[in-house]
């Protein structure tokens, strides 16, 4: 019985922590997409100094 109630709680963790993991990996990589636009956009603008 407590056997029964302690692993439904571990796949109920398991559930959350996944999603929370699959959340988190979207931040991180919509984090690093908002961080590598600026850098593009200096970049263009420095190439586009230099052309002109």
């Amino acid at each position: 019985m407590d056997n029964n109630k302690l692993d439904r709680a571990a796949e109920k963790l398991d559930k959350i922590s996944k999603s929370t993991n699959k959340a988190g990996n979207s931040l991180m990589s919509f984090g690093c997409s908002m961080m590598f636009v600026p850098i593009c956009i200096i970049i263009l603008i420095i190439i586009w100094a230099m052309l002109k």
